[in-house]
């Protein structure tokens, strides 16, 4: 009998509005990996992608608006489950999460299922837990809602 192969995450460090882009650009993740990021919510424009962070308004007289982010190195990496890795199932799950300002999760919900179940319900429990770098508005923290998409691939 073979030794079942090791999930690993990989996140993801520039992504792109409302998609991971990053996934794409950056290496792939190990065999039985899982790539998380962060995206906008929809109508916001990326000025300084470097450090996964978005000012909007950066002009003088208007709101300048960083968005949340994970604290990767804090956070416990997405499972891939073993029964979903044995089926071959791969797939994206992007996750509406609400960051509250003191960084933790509020509210959490599916935005785009990966068509199966199990893999949205990984993504849903692992970054339930997770904290962030919350959001700010003009240098204040806000409560804010971000998308997080953890994308499943088995190559």
């Amino acid at each position: 009998m073979l030794p079942e192969r090791q999930s690993i995450a990989t996140p993801v460090a520039e992504p792109g509005p409302f998609e991971d882009k990053g996934a794409k650009d950056h290496a792939k993740p190990h065999v039985g990996g899982v790539a998380v990021g962060t995206a906008l919510v929809p109508g916001d424009t990326r000025t300084d992608s470097k450090k996964g962070m978005v000012a909007l308004g950066s002009q003088q007289g208007q709101d300048v608006i960083v968005y949340a982010r994970p604290r990767y190195k804090e956070n416990p990496l997405p499972h891939y489950p073993k029964v979903a890795r044995r089926r071959g199932y791969e797939g994206q799950t992007l996750l509406r999460v609400e960051v509250l300002e003191n960084g933790k999760v509020g509210q959490i919900e599916i935005a785009g299922s990966s068509s199966f179940e199990i893999l949205d319900n990984a993504a849903l429990k692992s970054v339930k837990g997770w904290i962030f770098v919350p959001g700010t508005q003009n240098g204040e923290r806000i409560d804010q809602w971000v998308m997080v998409p953890v994308r499943f691939s088995l190559r």
